[in-house]
């Protein structure tokens, strides 16, 4: 990747747009990136990163408030970057999100993160974050991890690989080479062992509570076995078996005696059916008895019911005549109640045709005033043109009244808008006059806040600095005693240990004095004769109590060494803390112009923390003045052009007060005018009727009450003839209903006759006789019903009472109560055998349902043991759980680490005159500490080999400038197809001393050499003199800019 130009808006210092365009380096592939502290530097990496990936170079900058503070609020934050890799031009744009100012109304709205790529000279565009992240990792072949430690090392950032323990070093290896993948294959390996281990241990509690589930009867020792944590699970396991058999057999018993006890049951049960059957019967004789009794009780009362019947068959014979006679009397009375009706309409039509009568000869004598009311009419409709004119002059009038009053309202409104616009005018002058005063000392306000806010940083830094070389001092001294207190330890020890392998070695000469035999050779010495033999001494020690006490001496001494080492690395690191203390203190000086070199650190701190709480108000104060000051430099442009368009919109509205003013007097000429000719019209009218509603509304009263009046005379006309057609219709109805009446007078008479003298002739007494006999056939039916009902109830008593007879000869009553007490004994006994064969038959199907899960879970134990002992062993290797600590994910980063610094060496040689050459710590780490990834150097003068941090300041630059060289060198090469074409360094040469520096100068050279595109951050004057090719940042009040010198 070859940067071609790149593009800033908004971005960190730069306020505005900054382009830089790298073609103007043409064939220079070295340059050096200068310009005072905050000017932005670094920022050009934040850039390029930004742009590519969507974060900055260093991990202490948030994308998310990347916006410039200097920019206006108007201008939109991005970064574009124009590139070449592979022979391909590739441009990407990224815009973080931000709020920027609504294009419409007021207030801010929210712009999400975008981004856009494209190949110049392709169609193709890829746009959104996703799609574009997608794209450029696979474009550039890079993560951004790999890209910020082999293309961009950012400041404060550059030694990290080189200073990071092997857990660290393993932490960004992993991110570079992407070896997570192995770190996953350590972790399942780790977690499948942890799966069988606790499948296993799973398997083995519900074994255990299988066996503690089982019924165990009365079976002694199978219950010891359960109780037992040691029991035998192949004895077990027959036992169980064993106790399933004697359930099987105890079962079969059971059974046999539960079938011959049914038996049994089942004989008295026959019995008791056919004593219940047979007493039934001498029931149910007693019951046809009791029947036949009541049967006879009602004989008497079916013989009336019979006579009854046969009485009212004899009236049906005369129903035609009875029918007709009752028909033709009430004929009759219908016709006498019609004729009465009759009398009382006619004598009420009499009185309405009297009525109608008097009303008719009402209305008549009102002729003249129905003709007065027509003449009113004609009159009215007279006056309709005239009203008609009257009313469009008095609209035309109120039309222009009401635009008068407009009128008037509008010059007032004008007036006043005048007076506003030259109020507003005077305003704008005098706030012009104050914005311009104040230009004139925001610029000291703004170098003061600088120096404040550089200062209140510096101070800011400088407080935890002291505070960490505190804590490091501290640290010293407790490290110091401890060191002091493992050497008196170890000391201690060592004399004890001396003096029990004295008395050890006397004790065990006396041991072996004391079985020395007269004539036996000495097992020391071999002689025979043992003239002064050795004494025993009480309290020797044995070889096992020295043993013990030697490795307590190892381990107080490895103690002593590692606190004398960790005392060394404190009193190291101090030492550089020290040197940082110092340096910052110097640049402190160097801005508040006093000398505080001299102040002990509680006098110190407390300037500190004044000068800090003071400089906080003071930037607080400066920063609101510059805000306040800004503000009002802004609104300068704005103000003019508001008093420009102020004077025009005066200039205008003048204009138009003098327009409408003339407009008013014209309109009140027209007014009075009108205004009289309404007068001379009001004159001929009526007041009542000026309006055509009002003329119209008397004519309709008029027109409405005459025809009212026409209509009441029309109605009594009609009302009285139609009262004389009536009165006519009914006299002649009344008579043709008398005459019919009299007809039906003499026919009823001749029925009435005939029908008395048939009731005689069948043998009735009268016509009461006659009528109390008579039923209703319903009536009739219903008593036919009961005496067929009875007559077959007699009937089918004595005939079941003669079947009842023949079926009892021979029987007697039997007594079921002492059966069925046998029948309860019998089955109470077969119940209880039930429930122990029951219980039994569970116990069978329960134990022998554990028997079968103790099998499987014994044949999953096994598998699962088989399993462990192949994947256990692999998780432990692979976790580092092995003789060298090593883990599998380190095993495959050693190796890449062994060609890095095999790469880093060849430059490292030429850095330092071949004095130096780094390689990989292979050694086994102490404790339980993993190891593998730490560096040593190996130093050609002493010919000794010693810890990479044991370097000095700038040997270290060296060392890491070397390793990140060698990083790019093994990266290109494992990932092909990736093109390393450029890298950028910031800081870090101040520490070289002039000889070191040259030699890493030629390193870089030789990247130039190669093609590669080298960018330094830098302030040291000898790389100004090699390097003459610069970009330059150049920092002012509304921020910074970038220029090429070539």
């Amino acid at each position: 990747m070859r940067p071609i130009q790149l593009t800033m808006s908004a971005f960190g210092p730069y306020a505005d747009i900054e382009t830089i365009d790298f073609k103007k380096l043409n064939d220079r592939n070295i340059f050096l990136i200068t310009g005072p502290t905050g000017a932005g530097k670094t920022t050009i990496f934040d850039g390029i990163a930004y742009a590519i990936y969507g974060k900055t170079s260093g991990s202490d900058r948030d994308q998310e408030h990347i916006r410039s503070d200097f920019a206006k609020e108007d201008i939109l934050t991005y970064v574009e970057l124009t590139f070449q890799l592979h022979g391909k031009e590739y441009y990407i744009k990224r815009i973080p999100k931000q709020y920027k100012k609504k294009t419409r109304g007021e207030g801010y709205t929210e712009q999400k993160s975008d981004a856009e790529l494209k190949i110049i000279g392709e169609n193709k565009i890829y746009t959104g974050v996703l799609e574009v992240d997608h794209k450029i990792k696979e474009v550039i072949g890079l993560t951004y991890e790999q890209f910020r430690q082999i293309v961009m090392i950012p400041q404060g950032e550059f030694r990290e690989l080189l200073l990071a323990g092997s857990k660290e070093r393993q932490e960004i290896f992993r991110k570079i080479f992407g070896t997570s993948v192995f770190k996953e294959i350590q972790n399942q390996l780790y977690e499948m062992s942890k799966k069988v281990t606790s499948e296993i241990t799973r398997l083995i509690e519900e074994r255990k509570t299988n066996i503690k589930n089982i019924y165990v009867g009365e079976n002694e020792a199978l219950s010891q076995m359960i109780v037992s944590e040691t029991t035998n699970m192949h004895a077990f396991e027959e036992a169980l078996q064993n106790q399933v058999q004697q359930d099987k057999e105890e079962e079969k018993v059971l059974a046999r005696k539960v079938k011959i006890l049914e038996e049994v049951c089942n004989r008295l049960r026959k019995d008791i059916n056919e004593a219940t059957e047979n007493n039934q019967k001498f029931q149910k004789k007693s019951e046809i008895e009791e029947e036949k009794k009541q049967l006879e009780e009602k004989k008497e009362e079916i013989h009336l019911y019979q006579e009854k019947v046969n009485k009212s068959r004899k009236t049906l014979s005369l129903k035609g005549l009875e029918d007709n006679y009752l028909g033709n009397i009430e004929k009759t009375e219908r016709k006498k109640k019609e004729i009465e009706s009759l009398h009382k309409t006619l004598h009420e039509v009499e009185e309405a045709l009297k009525d109608a009568e008097k009303k008719l000869l009402d209305e008549e004598n009102k002729q003249g005033e129905r003709q007065a009311l027509m003449n009113t009419t004609v009159i009215y409709k007279g006056y309709i043109d005239k009203v008609k004119s009257y009313e469009d002059k008095k609209n035309h009038y109120d039309g222009l009244q009401n635009t008068l009053k407009k009128m008037v309202a509008s010059v007032a409104a004008k007036k006043r808008d005048v007076e506003t616009v030259k109020n507003n005018i005077k305003s704008l002058h005098l706030q012009l006059e104050e914005v311009r005063k104040a230009s004139k000392t925001s610029v000291v306000l703004v170098r003061d806040l600088e120096k404040k806010e550089t200062l209140y940083k510096k101070l800011n830094q400088f407080q935890p600095l002291l505070e960490e070389l505190d804590t490091i001092r501290k640290q010293c001294k407790e490290q110091m005693k401890q060191k002091t207190k493992n050497q008196q330890q170890y000391q201690e020890q060592k004399v004890k240990l001396q003096e029990m392998q004295q008395n050890f070695y006397k004790g065990y000469a006396g041991f072996l004095a004391k079985e020395l035999k007269k004539a036996h050779p000495c097992p020391v010495c071999g002689s025979q004769h043992h003239p002064n033999p050795a004494k025993m001494i009480e309290n020797v020690p044995t070889q096992e109590v020295l043993q013990k006490e030697e490795e307590v001496l190892r381990l107080l001494d490895e103690n002593y060494r590692k606190s004398y080492e960790m005392l060394e690395q404190l009193m190291a690191k101090g030492a550089a803390q020290k040197h940082r203390v110092d340096g910052m203190k110097m640049e402190i000086q160097e801005i508040i112009e006093s000398d505080i070199s001299g102040l002990e650190k509680e006098a110190l701190t407390s300037f500190i923390k004044d000068k800090l709480k003071a400089l906080g108000e003071e930037i607080l104060l400066l920063r609101q003045q510059c805000k306040v000051l800004e503000e009002q430099q802004k609104r300068e442009e704005v103000l003019t052009l508001e008093l420009a368009q102020k004077n025009e919109l005066l200039e205008e509205e003048e204009k138009q007060l003098e327009i409408i003013s003339e407009n008013h007097t014209k309109l009140y000429g027209e007014v009075q005018k009108e205004i009289s000719i309404i007068e001379t019209i009001e004159k001929e009218l009526p007041e009542d009727i000026r309006t055509h509603r009002k003329l119209q509304d008397k004519i309709a009263a008029v027109v409405n009450k005459y025809e009212l009046m026409e209509k009441a005379f029309q109605d009594a006309k009609e009302g009285f003839q139609q009262c004389k057609e009536k009165k006519t219709s009914l006299l002649k109805e009344k008579s043709i209903k008398e005459d019919d009446l009299k007809e039906m007078t003499i026919e009823c008479s001749e029925l009435q006759k005939k029908l008395e003298e048939e009731i005689i002739a069948l043998g009735f007494k009268d016509q009461e006789d006659y009528f109390s006999a008579k039923l209703t056939e319903g009536e009739i039916e219903a008593l036919d019903k009961k005496i067929k009902e009875y007559n077959e109830s007699v009937k089918s008593n004595e005939d079941r009472y003669r079947e009842i007879i023949e079926a009892l000869k021979g029987s007697e009553v039997v007594d079921i109560k002492e059966i069925e007490n046998t029948l309860k004994e019998k089955e109470e006994e077969k119940n209880n055998l039930n429930t122990k064969r029951t219980e039994v038959f569970a116990r069978i199907k329960h134990n022998a349902d554990i028997t079968r899960n103790i099998q499987r879970i014994n044949d999953a134990i096994g598998k699962q043991e088989k399993h462990y002992s192949v994947i256990g062993d692999l998780a432990k290797v692979a976790r580092g759980d092995n003789r060298e600590k090593i883990t599998f994910e380190s095993y495959v980063l050693a190796a890449y680490f062994d060609d890095i610094i095999e790469a880093a060496n060849l430059r490292l040689g030429k850095m330092t005159g071949n004095r130096y050459e780094m390689s990989r710590i292979k050694e086994k780490g102490k404790g339980n500490a993993q190891s593998g990834l730490e560096i040593e150097v190996f130093d050609n003068y002493t010919g000794k080999a010693r810890h990479i941090k044991s370097l000095s300041g700038g040997e270290k630059f060296e060392a890491s400038l070397s390793l990140a060289l060698g990083l790019a060198d093994v990266v290109q090469s494992y990932a092909g197809g990736i093109s390393l074409e450029t890298m950028f360094i910031d800081e870090g040469f101040g520490t070289l001393d002039t000889k070191s520096l040259d030699s890493a100068i030629e390193c870089l050279l030789e990247l130039q050499n190669s093609g590669r595109l080298v960018g330094i951050i830098s302030h040291v004057q000898e790389l100004k003199d090699r390097i003459p090719t610069r970009l330059e940042i150049e920092q002012g009040v509304g921020g910074s800019k970038t220029r090429f010198i070539v």
